[in-house]
C-alpha cells in the first residue's frame, strides 16, 4: 500500500517538473510576445492563433489521444508541440510562427487533459490505497502540481530578465519631470492600444545573438521535459468504455458538444462563464498589463521581474488554497477570489494605479494580488471539474480546455483592436457573470449532491495502459 502511495505522488511530482520546465519555455516567451513582437500585432496574433487552434483540437483530439496513446504518451506527444512554436522564435515572422503555433493549439488540448485526468485518476486511486476521500486527494493533488508548475513564471521571466538585459534592470534615480509622467498616462495604462500607435512606445531592440540565446535555453528546457516524460513518468491505467474504430472525427466532437449540453443539472453550461475568465483574465495579465503598464512606462526588461512576483504568489498561493480548501471548503476560496479580483479590477478602472515610471512598487504589489486571484481559478476550479464530472473526465476537461481557450483566444484577437479599459470591463462582466454560474452550481449541488456510481468493469469496458488496450477480465495488472 504504501509503494503504491509513493508512485502515485511522485509520479505528480514528475509531470509537475515536466510541466514547470516546458512552460519555464512557454510563458518566458509569451509574456515577451506583445511586447518583442509588438510591430504589425505578430505576437498577440500569434498566441491567438495558438487558442483558436487549441479551441478546434478540444473537440476531438483529447479523446483520440488519450484512447489511442494512454496519459503518458499523450503528454509526450503534446509536449513536441511547444518545442517546435520556441524553436520558430529563432526567426519571428508570420511564416514561421503561425504554423508553429497551429501546431502547438492542436497538442495543448490533449496535453491538459492528460495531465488533468492523470491526477484526477491517481487521486481516485489513492483515496483507495491511501484512506481520506477522493475529493481531498484531488485537492491536494492538483494544489501540489499548481505549486510546481507556476514556479515557471520564476524562471521563465528570470531567464529573459538576465538574457535580455544582462542583469537586473535598476529604477532611475532620476525623477521623470510631472509633464512626461502625465503624458505617459495619456498613452499608457487605460487607454494603450497597440494598434494606435502603442508599440512605438515599447523599447527594447535586441540582436539576433540574444535572441538566440534565448530561444536555445528555452528549447534546452522543453527538450527535458520531454525526457522526464518518456524516461521517467509511469503509465497509468484508465478504465473506459473503448471507442469504436469508425467513430467519425465528427462524433468526437459532437461527444465533447453534448458533454456541454446535457451534463447533469448543467453544471457544464453554468461553469462555462468562469472557465471563459479564467482565459481572460490570465490574457489580460500578460498581453494587457506587461505592455501598457509595465513595458509602456519603463521598458521590457521589467516584464521578467513583475511576472516573477506574479509567478511565486501564484505557486506559493496555489499549494496553501489547496490546504484551506479541504480546510474552509471550496465555496470560501471562490469566494475570497472573485471579491480579491473584483477589487483589482476596479482599481485599474478606477484610475487608482495609473502607469507613473517614478513608482514601479505598484507594478509589483498588482502583480502578486492578480497571482493570489489566478491560483484560485486554476487550481480550484480544475479540482471542481475532477469532482462534479467523474463518470466523464475525458469530455468535461476537454470543455474546460474548449472554454478558457475560447477566452484566452478572444482576448489576444482583440488585444490589437481595444484598448485596456474596454478589456477590463469585459473581465468584470465575466467574473460577474462566471461566479452567478458557479453559485447556482453550488446551490444546486447542495439539493442533488453529485454521487460517484460504481460501475463492474465488464467484457465490453477495456483497461487502457499507455495506449495499449487489455481486455478487462483476466488482467492482473499493476496500476503501473
Amino acid at each position: 500500500m504504501g509503494g503504491d502511495k509513493f508512485k502515485y505522488l511522485f509520479n505528480n511530482f514528475l509531470i509537475s517538473v515536466a510541466f514547470l520546465l516546458q512552460f519555464t519555455a512557454y510563458n518566458g516567451i509569451g509574456n515577451l510576445q506583445s511586447s518583442i513582437n509588438c510591430v504589425d500585432g505578430l505576437g498577440t496574433y500569434t498566441v491567438a492563433t495558438i487558442y483558436a487552434a487549441l479551441i478546434v483540437s478540444c473537440l476531438f483530439v483529447p479523446t483520440i489521444a488519450i484512447q489511442k496513446l494512454g496519459l503518458k504518451w499523450s503528454l509526450a506527444f503534446s509536449f513536441t508541440g511547444y518545442i517546435v512554436y520556441t524553436a520558430a522564435n529563432f526567426y519571428p515572422e508570420f511564416y514561421t510562427l503561425i504554423p508553429a503555433a497551429i501546431y502547438l493549439g492542436f497538442c495543448a488540448a490533449p496535453l491538459w487533459s492528460s495531465q488533468c485526468q492523470y491526477l484526477t485518476v491517481s487521486a481516485e486511486k489513492l483515496s483507495k490505497v491511501a484512506g481520506k476521500t477522493t475529493e481531498s486527494w484531488v485537492n491536494r493533488m492538483f494544489g501540489t502540481f499548481f505549486f510546481v508548475f507556476q514556479l515557471n513564471q520564476l524562471f521563465g521571466n528570470l531567464i529573459s530578465s538576465l538574457i535580455l538585459n544582462g542583469g537586473f534592470p535598476s529604477k532611475n534615480n532620476t525623477m521623470t519631470p510631472d509633464d512626461e509622467v502625465v503624458a505617459i498616462q495619456d498613452k499608457c495604462g487605460l487607454n494603450f492600444q497597440s494598434s494606435a500607435g502603442g508599440c512605438e512606445e515599447i523599447g527594447g531592440d535586441y540582436s539576433d545573438a540574444t535572441i538566440y540565446t534565448l530561444m536555445g535555453i528555452y528549447v534546452g528546457t522543453g527538450c527535458i521535459a520531454l525526457c522526464i516524460i518518456v524516461f521517467a513518468v509511469n503509465p497509468l491505467e484508465i478504465i473506459s468504455v473503448p471507442a469504436k474504430e469508425n467513430t467519425s472525427t465528427l462524433e468526437l466532437a459532437k461527444t465533447t458538444i453534448n458533454h456541454t449540453i446535457r451534463s447533469k443539472h448543467g453544471f457544464q453550461a453554468l461553469l462555462i462563464p468562469l472557465t471563459i475568465y479564467s482565459g481572460l483574465e490570465q490574457s489580460f495579465l500578460i498581453e494587457s498589463f506587461t505592455a501598457a503598464w509595465v513595458s509602456c512606462a519603463f521598458d521590457p526588461g521589467w516584464v521578467g521581474l513583475v511576472m516573477i512576483a506574479y509567478g511565486v504568489t501564484n505557486a506559493l498561493f496555489s499549494f496553501v488554497s489547496g490546504v484551506l480548501e479541504q480546510c474552509l471548503g471550496r465555496k470560501l476560496i471562490f469566494a475570497f477570489g472573485a471579491v480579491l479580483n473584483l477589487s483589482l479590477i476596479i482599481v485599474l478602472l478606477g484610475g487608482f494605479l495609473l502607469p507613473d515610471p517614478n513608482n514601479v512598487l505598484y507594478l509589483f504589489l498588482f502583480a502578486i494580488g492578480w497571482g493570489i486571484c489566478d491560483a484560485v481559478w486554476q487550481c480550484a476550479l480544475n479540482a471542481l471539474y475532477g469532482v462534479l464530472f467523474k463518470e466523464d473526465q475525458e469530455a468535461a476537461f476537454a470543455n474546460y480546455r474548449l472554454w478558457e481557450s475560447l477566452g484566452f483566444c478572444a482576448a489576444f484577437a482583440y488585444g490589437n483592436a481595444l484598448n485596456s479599459y474596454v478589456k477590463l470591463i469585459i473581465c468584470l462582466v465575466f467574473l460577474i457573470l462566471g461566479m452567478a454560474g458557479y453559485s447556482a452550481v453550488e446551490v444546486i449541488n447542495a439539493r442533488h449532491p453529485v454521487k460517484t456510481v460504481k460501475k463492474e468493469t465488464s467484457s465490453d469496458e477495456e483497461i487502457v495502459e499507455d495506449g495499449v488496450e487489455n481486455k478487462a477480465f483476466g488482467n492482473d495488472n499493476t496500476d503501473f
